[in-house]
């Protein structure tokens, strides 16, 4: 085992906060490819991946008092940081709905809407809503109590 495997994290962070490009690189080496595997998994999209694992590590570089020894170990410091990164991404990704369904040779069958929370369905789904609740209010008191506790 070397020298640089026995270091610590935190000992190599402080480190790398003082400007050691080795206490850097050793962090960098020694968590980018867990942290990778993680936000790949997470995303699903190789790219994101590795711009999440960069953004942990220049975040953690910018303020490494944001890591706290006495609340658990670097390791599950960043992958805390990489999961919120994830979530963030997903978050701005635009929700698009395919209007074409295509079949396994590539051709589209014409326009078809595959997501059934199109803007006509959600409000067939509410005029619903509200009819049921309409039909509710003119049961009597016992029933539309049962109802209501269903809820």
């Amino acid at each position: 085992m070397s020298i640089a495997d026995q270091e610590r994290d935190d000992v190599l962070l402080r480190r790398a906060s003082k400007g050691d490009e080795e206490a850097f690189t050793l962090l960098y080496r020694r968590h980018q490819a867990a942290l990778y595997r993680f936000a790949l998994r997470m995303s699903g999209n190789p790219w994101a991946a590795e711009e999440i694992v960069q953004d942990v590590f220049m975040t953690l570089m910018r303020d490494p008092r944001k890591y706290d020894a006495a609340r658990g170990t670097l390791g599950g410091f960043l992958y805390g940081v990489t999961r919120n990164r994830v979530r963030k991404h997903l978050e701005r990704l635009p929700r698009e709905v395919p209007l074409e369904e295509k079949n396994a040779d590539g051709t589209g069958s014409g326009i078809v809407l595959q997501d059934d929370a199109t803007p006509g369905i959600q409000a067939e789904k509410r005029e619903r809503i509200e009819q049921v609740w309409a039909a509710v209010l003119d049961l009597p008191a016992e029933f539309r109590e049962a109802v209501r506790l269903l809820e």
